[in-house]
């Protein structure tokens, strides 16, 4: 182009307009993908790995959640047993294979083909349902063959007889046992698993969190210390009788007199329900997020306190104790995830149940 017909110019470009979202500390993470963006990118050993989580969520619908792996699973992967009768009950499979592409109808067949010569051969009876569970789904002519069960056989038999089929590299019994089922069998019972669903599933086991990130949220209130002492309290509350002792000069002081001591009721009641917040926090953390998350935060706090509790310069059982209550209440905790459901009174309760597994003792004649 002639230099003298070129008329564009360059010119600035504008900033971003002044509406832009403030920084916050979750942009320092970048762009969050959802679960069904990272499961796409799953690696086989990764793909397993979220299997074996999800699938104690399965645990909720039926008898007994089993599963097969190597060679001679007979195409089973993971199995829900719906009655104490095992493969001879009602049960149902998820083949949750990893596949590098969405899955295709060969894919299925060589899978279908293994559940019918397994009932063929009566290793188990026909299950009820039987599910493709794969981190990119299934393919839009499996879907619509999936979806008309009059077409999935028809196609399952034209592939049975293909000689160029991959189930037909099976010796030729072994296609005769498959044909044998295959004309009669129920093809109903051949879906896949929604990605959606199997991730919602997820949620609500304790991996949730701790694989795909989120907000921990939903921590109920905790129930009331009961009226009857447990047997799971009785080394943490022996511990505070020898305190309420050593305080009122009274060797012989029964949990019964301390009823009808006001100071003393009163603070046993107090120590009592921060006790069982505790507690609930740690039946929270069970079903919320992976095992040993409420003992890492346990731990945090007996670091937090122990050289509190180790100070030969208390005076008494009752001064060690409201030491250690009160830098239990006042240390930091940043990294622990419950921290962003734990009360004030848990962190009380938990240098209770540290009593309770004896590493913390508030008289020392008690540690001698």
């Amino acid at each position: 182009m002639d230099e003298a017909t070129f008329t564009s110019e360059l010119i600035d470009i504008d900033l971003p307009a002044s509406d832009s979202p403030v920084l916050t500390k979750s942009h320092l993470a970048g762009p969050k993908l959802t679960p069904r963006q990272l499961l796409r990118y799953y690696s086989p050993d990764d793909w397993e790995q979220f299997i074996r989580e999800w699938v104690t969520a399965l645990k909720k619908e039926y008898h007994q959640v089993k599963r097969h792996s190597g060679a001679g699973d007979r195409g089973l992967d993971v199995i829900g047993l719906a009655t104490r009768n095992g493969l001879r009950g009602e049960w149902d499979c998820y083949q949750c294979k990893h596949y590098a592409e969405a899955l295709y109808p060969g894919d299925a067949f060589s899978e279908m083909a293994k559940i019918m010569l397994g009932v063929a051969e009566d290793a188990f009876i026909y299950p009820r349902s039987y599910y493709f569970v794969a981190p990119l789904g299934v393919g839009m002519t499996l879907e619509r063959l999936l979806s008309d069960p009059d077409a999935l056989k028809t196609a399952f038999m034209k592939k049975l007889a293909d000689v160029d089929s991959p189930v037909n590299s099976w010796k030729p019994d072994r296609i005769d046992k498959v044909a044998s089922i295959a004309d009669s069998a129920d093809y109903s019972i051949f879906d896949s698993a929604q990605l959606d669903d199997i991730v919602e599933a997820h949620r609500s086991t304790p991996y949730h969190l701790a694989r795909f990130g989120g907000m921990l949220s939903g921590r109920p209130p905790a129930s009331p210390a009961p009226s009857n002492v447990l047997n799971s309290e009785s080394k943490y509350l022996d511990k505070l009788l020898s305190v309420y002792r050593e305080k009122r000069e009274d060797k012989d002081l029964t949990f019964e007199q301390i009823e009808l001591l006001e100071w003393y009721q009163k603070h046993l009641n107090r120590q009592r329900t921060s006790f069982f917040s505790a507690e609930s926090l740690r039946s929270f953390a069970r079903d919320k997020v992976p095992s040993g998350t409420f003992e890492a935060l346990k731990d945090d706090v007996y670091e937090g306190v122990v050289e509190v509790e180790q100070d030969d310069t208390h005076s008494d059982g009752i001064s060690r104790l409201n030491a250690v209550l009160s830098a239990a209440s006042a240390m930091s905790v940043d990294e622990n995830a419950l921290i962003v459901v734990w009360r004030p009174i848990d962190r009380k309760g938990i240098c209770h149940q540290l009593a309770n597994d004896d590493k913390l003792t508030w008289c020392r004649e008690e540690s001698r």
